[in-house]
This record gives C-alpha cells, structure tokens and sequence, in this order.
C-alpha cells in the first residue's frame, strides 16, 4: 500500500529518526549545524500542522518513508522568497515510486492552506 503522508505533529515519535537522516544527507553542506540542531528544528515542527512544518511519508507498518519541510527561511539572501519547500528526502528503499511527487504535492497543499499564493 502506498505511505500516508501526515504531519510530523501526527507522528513525533519520529524526530530523532528523521533529524539523523537530515543530519546525515545534508550535515556536510552546512557546517555549524549539528544533530542536535537538527532535532531541535523538526521537534519545534513537530508541534504545529501550519507552516513550518514538516510533512512525514509512514507506512503501513509506521516505518518512516520519507520526509519533506515548508520553511520560512531556507536561504537568508532569498529571505523574501518565502516560504520555502525543503529538505525533501525520500529512503533509498522506498524510491522510485512516485513518493518524492507526492510529498512535494502535499508540501504545496499545505502552504496553500496556510494563505501561500
């Protein structure tokens, strides 16, 4: 069956599993920015279903497939650019399958919500 894509806010219990991911795909391109940092971020996301926020793919069995964050800021020379999708992340395993599009999909839907033209 396909992953059900909820707020972060709905799952919590997924943080720490998500911010090692983070960390591990992107820590390399942001120096300064640490694990816990990381943690810090989606659990302050973790406590809203408006932008920020993060936007988890679960499966049947709650394993985490994917992940994708509406930001405020993601590049502060571009601060007027906002919000801004981010830190789409898709697990090897579950590629391929149209999972990226729909996070990306369900990322728009919710800024659209929260009055993002």
């Amino acid at each position: 069956a396909a992953a059900r894509i909820v707020p972060l806010a709905d799952v919590p219990a997924v943080v720490d599993v998500l911010a090692e991911r983070h960390h591990a795909e992107w820590g390399a391109l942001m120096p300064g920015w640490s694990r816990a940092d990381a943690i810090a971020e989606l659990a302050d996301h973790a406590t809203r279903r408006s932008v920020p926020t993060t936007l988890v793919a679960v499966a049947d069995d709650g394993s985490v497939q994917g992940s994708v964050s509406v930001v405020d800021v993601d590049a502060p020379e571009f601060a007027d650019l906002a919000p801004w999708l981010a830190s789409l992340y898709v697990w090897p395993q579950a590629r391929n399958r149209g999972l990226g599009a729909r996070l990306v999909d369900a990322a728009v839907s919710i800024a659209a919500a929260c009055g993002v033209a």
